[in-house]
């Protein structure tokens, strides 16, 4: 039940005015319109703009937005998806399904993530986190199992 739809003057309530641009209310919003069945037609809205301004400003909102509705990449969220560790790795890793170069310095600034995407995003090494890496010893470990041979740094 929408309370506001109840009221005759619902633009008087407490959070009215957030209701279309606080990502979180929004992102409620979508995800019930899902769970409805609607998907298709938020699909539709989404690709026509709608939601956009309000998703990008929220680095894990804009990447599930991206991952479950958009179904691929959100450029205009990307500047503030790349603020955040944990969000440009499972950006790239189920986003892109590839590398996010933005977001690679706020991964490097993380062990976990940084081992994480060199394993499941670039199957390679990581050099940019290499040294944050080697503040953890489990994973340090792990990396060099996975990327280094004969001891070589």
């Amino acid at each position: 039940m929408n309370l506001y739809n109840l009221h005759a003057a619902p633009e008087e309530l407490s959070l009215y005015n957030q209701r279309l641009t606080n990502p979180v209310i929004v992102w409620g919003k979508i995800m019930k319109g899902r769970r409805a069945g609607y998907l298709a037609d938020i699909q539709k809205e989404a690709k026509d703009g709608r939601y956009r301004d309000v998703l990008k400003k929220d680095a894990h909102i804009a990447t599930m937005f991206a991952r479950d509705i958009l179904l691929g990449r959100f450029e205009e969220a990307e500047e503030e998806i790349a603020t955040s560790a944990q969000w440009s790795y499972v950006y790239a890793a189920m986003v892109l399904n590839g590398r996010f170069k933005l977001g690679e310095d706020a991964i490097a600034t993380h062990a976990g993530y940084s081992l994480s995407y060199a394993l499941n995003v670039l199957h390679g090494r990581f050099l940019a986190g290499e040294e944050v890496m080697k503040t953890d010893d489990y994973v340090w470990r792990s990396y060099t199992r996975n990327f280094m041979r004969n001891g070589e740094t």
